[in-house]
C-alpha cells in the first residue's frame, strides 16, 4: 500500500509546484519592482555603535546607497520545503560623508564619525563632505524562498563582504554588535513590506 502511495505523493507534489510556479513568478516580479523603487530613492543607513572615545558613548556613520540594474531569476528546486527559489542580483554603491567630516576621528580606518544622530544627518547636507569621495561598490545577491504561496527573504550576501553586513543590520536580520536605530526602520521593508504588500 505504501509503495502505491509514493508515486501519488510525488505526483501531488509536482502538481503543487507546477501550480505555484504559475503564481510565484508574477509575485516575484512585483517584489523586484518594489526593490528597485526602494533603492532608487537613495536610502540611508545609520551605523550606530558604542565608542568609548565619543563624548556621547556612540559612534555614528551614515551611508547613502545607489544601485545599478536589477537582474532576477526564479528556479524550481528538489526541496519539498522550498520548491521554488528566487534571486535578485545588482551592484550597489556605498557613499559616506564621514570619510572627510565628523567630530570623532577613527584612525583605524582613516575616517570620521558623528557623536549624535543630528550631527550625522547634518553631514549629509554638506557638499564639502561628499566632494571627491569615491564610493565603494558591492555586488549584492538577495535570495528568496517560495513556500505556502508566499515569498520570504532568506539571505542577503555581497561581494566583497561589508555591504551585506550593513544591510542585514539595518533590516533587522543581524545586529553585528551595533545599536538599533529608528532611522533605519525603512530598511525593515526588505523583510516585510517589499515582500508582501499587506505587511507594514
Amino acid at each position: 500500500m505504501i509503495c502505491r502511495l509514493v508515486p501519488l505523493l510525488l505526483l501531488l507534489t509536482w502538481c503543487n509546484v507546477a501550480g505555484a510556479a504559475d503564481t510565484s513568478v508574477p509575485q516575484f516580479k512585483a517584489i523586484v519592482g518594489r526593490l528597485d523603487a526602494f533603492f532608487q530613492a537613495g536610502p540611508l543607513i545609520y551605523d550606530v555603535q558604542t565608542y568609548r572615545k565619543s563624548p556621547t558613548g556612540l559612534l555614528i556613520i551614515d551611508y547613502r546607497f545607489r544601485t545599478g540594474p536589477f537582474r532576477y531569476d526564479v528556479k524550481k528546486t528538489d526541496s519539498l520545503i522550498t520548491p521554488i527559489v528566487g534571486t535578485v542580483s545588482f551592484n550597489i554603491s556605498k557613499l559616506s560623508p564621514n570619510r572627510k567630516c565628523g567630530s570623532i576621528p577613527i584612525p583605524i580606518i582613516s575616517s570620521f564619525g558623528a557623536a549624535t544622530l543630528e550631527e550625522a544627518q547634518n553631514l549629509l547636507t554638506k557638499g564639502e563632505c561628499l566632494k571627491g569621495v569615491v564610493p565603494d561598490v558591492c555586488s549584492m545577491l538577495l535570495t528568496y524562498g517560495y513556500a505556502e504561496s508566499k515569498w520570504e527573504l532568506r539571505a542577503i550576501t555581497s561581494e566583497p563582504a561589508g555591504c551585506d553586513v550593513l544591510i542585514n543590520y539595518a533590516s533587522g536580520v543581524s545586529t553585528s554588535g551595533r545599536q538599533p536605530s529608528n532611522l533605519n526602520m525603512p530598511w525593515r521593508k526588505l523583510n516585510y513590506g517589499l515582500v508582501n504588500e499587506d505587511h507594514h
